[in-house]
């Protein structure tokens, strides 16, 4: 007899860029359950150099992304090798951060 399991949920990230009075906010959304979704925001900022490469700071730390010990990440899209800075890619290879910027790349709309 075969027990059946539910699919395994894959994470899906959807990303959107928008602008008031100069300043960047990522509107980072992650599906965390077939009915849940978190939504957390981020200041986004260009990294000065030839990569291309941005902080993330958390608009509120105490509410926004999930690891309360950080306030900002570094997310580099030119070098795959360096990816972000949170725990995520750290220990897995991938983290919304990265997938948010690459999907926002892909659409033409980061700076």
């Amino acid at each position: 007899m075969s027990v059946s399991h539910p699919p395994r949920l894959s994470v899906k990230t959807e990303a959107s860029l928008s602008e008031h009075d100069g300043i960047r906010v990522l509107v980072l959304t992650t599906r965390v359950s077939p009915t849940r979704c978190r939504c957390d925001l981020y200041f986004a900022s260009r990294l000065p150099g030839p990569d291309l490469a941005y902080r993330l700071r958390k608009v509120d730390a105490g509410q926004d992304g999930t690891d309360r010990e950080e306030s900002a990440y570094d997310v580099n899209l030119s070098d795959p090798s360096c990816g972000c800075s949170c725990k995520g890619w750290l220990r897995h290879g991938h983290c919304k951060h990265v997938a948010a910027l690459q999907l926002l790349d892909a659409k033409g709309v980061l700076p």
